[in-house]
């Protein structure tokens, strides 16, 4: 991106500003995870010509959703049904953006017993997440203070969590499924009957030392987008997806 708008002394043919529907086609195109926030708005340092530069003038502009339903650019139905501006909408969608699309898991569970649990996950970023984390499927108390059980395996890589299937010329949304079956084990003090609370934990195992208490850990561990799923940090493990109770 130009610096300021009024390129036009570079190339009288180019438009002063690339809307961020434009951006956005390219920043899908190439995967981009990050943007820069200097170029096209100099972080007020000046204040007249910051006005009128690309990144200003699309925290001005709202987002045109019809020319990225044509350009099948990816946005949910539930995003889309509130009023955006086009630099929110490139802020929101650089790097991934996982949304649960259903899940299914038993009412009851016994201890000893597998849990049958199933799901899907749709990512309307533009790129996959590029660092490895474990999906894992957790439960957790009725104070969310501890997690009770978790699985002891991935549940999924998150790398390969792509929005659309590479060159793919329809930008098809994929699915992701999700499964486990495995037998929840519960420590014999924390085993008695009670309502608990079932939840998917995506933390970076790199950060564990960072993650220690409740006011840093929700800062790694990947939060889905969906509005109606609570996120609870757990202190001393990340923070959860709190998506149901058993």
């Amino acid at each position: 991106m130009f610096w300021f708008a009024g390129a036009s002394k570079y190339d009288a043919n180019w438009p002063d500003v690339i809307t961020a529907e434009t951006a956005a086609w390219r920043l899908r195109e190439m995967h981009y995870s990050t943007l820069s926030f200097e170029h096209g708005f100099l972080d007020g340092r000046n204040k007249t010509s910051q006005q009128n530069e690309t990144i200003a003038r699309w925290m001005r502009t709202p987002l045109d959703v019809d020319r990225l339903r044509q350009d099948r650019l990816p946005i949910s139905d539930a995003y889309a049904s509130t009023p955006h501006t086009g630099f929110e909408y490139v802020r929101d969608h650089l790097g991934f953006r996982l949304e649960l699309q259903w899940a299914e898991f038993p009412a009851t569970i016994e201890h000893g017993a597998p849990i049958k649990f199933e799901a899907g996950i749709v990512n309307w970023g533009f790129s996959a997440p590029i660092n490895p984390r474990p999906v894992l499927l957790v439960l957790l108390s009725a104070d969310f203070s501890r997690i009770l059980w978790r699985s002891t395996e991935s549940l999924a890589d998150v790398r390969d969590w792509q929005p659309y299937m590479p060159g793919d010329p329809t930008y098809s949304i994929l699915e992701h499924s999700l499964s486990s079956s495995e037998a929840v084990i519960v420590n014999g003090s924390h085993a008695a009957a009670g309502v608990v609370s079932v939840g998917l934990f995506m933390p970076d195992v790199r950060m564990e030392r960072a993650a220690k208490t409740a006011k840093t850990a929700a800062g790694y561990s990947i939060r889905l987008a969906n509005d109606g799923v609570d996120w609870v940090a757990v202190p001393g493990e990340g923070a959860v997806n709190v998506i149901g109770q058993t």
